[in-house]
């Protein structure tokens, strides 16, 4: 059975070998074609990939451009620079996913601030900060000046100066993005504003992207993207400079206006205040020349001058023979010690500051603590709280000095008589005195011290007048004494006859001694008048009395005055007669009194 199947396939051998020759031919084929359609689907996945990328690059770059034209829209829709310089740095951190995005602005000296920033909260804040790098100061601003821009991936491999490097690491910067801001000038509004504040193309700061967690490989559309950015800030920031100066320029207008019409107003109020104390000032030398009074003078003049100068205490003191002297009238505040009255020695004065006040010395002290002041003039102040005053010396002219002011003519004839001083107070602080205050109080002495030698003058010849009449009315007086004495003796006289009459018309005795004590009593107006009888003993017995209701009657009373039994008796025997005024005060025994 083998043989015949094997003279079979011998025969046939040539038809196998052709059929697997067209195997091996068709496997051939359908590998290669295999080869060729795998590399087809390659070069396609690879287009795909390709495809894929461009539209994810284009996608991130329509993303950045919206975001792009989203941080310009913002930026320009800001005038003011801060919110300009915050919405940059804010927008970008987002934008480039960055650890901390700052504006840093340079200063005339090269060494700058950081006047914006956003930062993450794990990264050191650097706003505000004053940054002096010598790096810039060295020659790097150079190179920004002339449109430097660079990004570093990782500061420890770049080619940094050690300062720069050191600069970076303070901030824990690993890698960054710098780009410079200009100043663009404007010929247009500068003209306007009549200044060039920056010159064309001058270096204003720099735009900042720092990479702090790890070193980061900056793509050139980082770069070109922050670089478009700084560009349009650089046009916001000079509008909003611009926009800035015009409005400092029209403040600044603003102001000089303000301040020619602060100065019309000062200037009206001063003439208004002026002439509301040339008022008072006429109205004060009126009512100090209405009275010949001294008294009344000065109560008018420091109550009108308080008021007027709005100070807390003015007086007026009147110097005496020995350069001490007495407040003589006062207007004061409820809340300080009154002075008036107080007699005040003072050594300043006795030791040579009169003389500067008779040569019409007039000053102010706007602080007695700064003022050059004696320290014995300074305690005698602070003794009546006062923080600042005004002095004016109040001087006694002859009588030729007040016919010139009366009658305006020449100059005033001076006498070397210093009166007193005309004084205004501050207690509740120091106080800035004008020369005004000080002009008007020296006018306001100038007519006080007419008005006082006026008023003294007045009452010399008043009590001259008044010494002329009370030596009349002495005169007269005296006159009438007499005549009431004369008056007075003539009825005693009389009354005296007709007593006499009385007692001689009696020939009783008891009759005799009640005529005399009544009569006697009615005589001299007295309280009791009594007739003492004396017995052998020296004792004795009131035998007669005459006395008013209200007195204890002594009729009939027997004394025993020892004070006659031991002596007083020989005196009266000896024709002694005696008054007493006060038996409290005269020379009397005890037992007689």
């Amino acid at each position: 059975m083998t043989l015949p199947y094997l003279s079979i396939l011998i025969q046939n051998k040539w038809f196998l070998i052709t059929i697997l020759i067209a195997a091996f031919a068709i496997s051939t084929v359908l590998i290669t074609a295999y080869r060729f359609i795998n590399t087809i689907k390659r070069i396609q996945d690879r287009e795909l990939e390709k495809q894929q990328e461009t539209t994810r690059q284009l996608d991130i770059e329509i993303k950045r451009e919206q975001l792009l034209s989203k941080i310009i829209n913002q930026i320009r829709s800001s005038l003011d620079l801060q919110t300009i310089l915050e919405t940059t740095v804010t927008e970008v951190r987002t934008l480039l996913d960055g650890d901390r995005v700052i504006v840093y602005q340079f200063s005339a000296d090269k060494s700058g601030t950081v006047v914006a920033e956003s930062v993450g909260k794990e990264w050191t804040p650097s706003l505000h900060q004053e940054i002096q790098d010598t790096c810039f100061q060295s020659g790097a601003v150079t190179r920004y000046q002339n449109g430097h821009r660079w990004s570093v991936n990782d500061i420890q491999t770049a080619n940094l100066t050690e300062c720069h490097r050191q600069l970076l690491e303070r901030f824990q910067v690993k890698a960054n993005l710098v780009v410079p801001i200009f100043s663009l000038q404007s010929q247009y509004i500068n003209s306007k504003l009549g200044k060039n504040t920056y010159r064309a193309n001058q270096l204003w700061g720099l735009l900042i992207v720092h990479q702090c967690r790890a070193p980061r490989d900056w793509e050139e559309t980082d770069l070109k993207l922050i670089d478009t950015i700084a560009e349009h800030l650089t046009v916001a920031i000079q509008i909003a400079q611009q926009v800035q100066e015009l409005q400092e320029s029209k403040e600044t207008i603003q102001k000089v206006k303000e301040n020619e019409l602060e100065q019309q107003r000062e200037k009206s109020r001063e003439l208004n205040i002026q002439f509301k104390r040339e008022q008072l000032l006429a109205k004060i030398a009126n009512q100090i020349r209405s009275s010949l009074d001294l008294q009344t003078i000065l109560e008018t003049t420091v109550t009108e001058v308080r008021t007027l100068l709005d100070g807390d205490r003015v007086v007026v003191y009147q110097f005496a023979a020995d350069k001490s002297g007495k407040v003589v009238a006062e207007s004061v505040g409820k809340e300080w010690t009154p002075t008036l009255h107080e007699e005040i020695q003072d050594t300043c004065f006795q030791n040579g500051e009169v003389t500067r006040y008779e040569n019409g010395y007039r000053w102010s002290v706007n602080d007695i603590q700064t003022a050059n002041l004696t320290e014995c003039h300074r305690q005698l102040l602070e003794r009546f709280e006062v923080k600042a005053n005004l002095v004016v010396p109040i001087i006694c002219f002859h009588r030729q000095y007040i016919n010139s002011k009366l009658e305006k003519n020449a100059e005033p004839d001076l006498c070397d008589e210093l009166w007193g001083l005309l004084i205004v107070h501050q207690c509740q602080a120091p106080r800035n005195w004008q020369d005004s205050d000080l002009e008007l109080i020296d006018r306001i002495a100038e007519h006080l011290t007419v008005a006082i030698q006026m008023a003294e003058q007045v009452q010399e010849l008043q009590e001259s007048k008044e010494t002329v009449q009370q030596v009349k009315e002495r005169e007269l007086e005296q006159q009438r004494e007499k005549s009431r004495e004369l008056n007075i003796q003539f009825k005693r006289e009389q009354l005296l006859g007709k007593i006499a009459n009385q007692i001689r018309s009696s020939l009783d005795l008891q009759t005799i001694l009640e005529t005399t004590v009544t009569e006697v009593r009615t005589l001299l107006d007295g309280d009791r008048v009594v007739v003492y009888q004396f017995a052998a003993d020296k004792s004795g017995k009131v035998v007669a009395e005459s006395v008013g209701e209200e007195w204890t009657p002594s009729l009939h009373q027997e004394i025993q005055d020892t004070c006659f039994q031991n002596g007083e008796v020989t005196r009266y025997e000896n024709g002694y007669r005696w008054s007493v005024n006060d038996i409290q005060t005269a020379n009397l025994t005890e037992c007689h009194r």
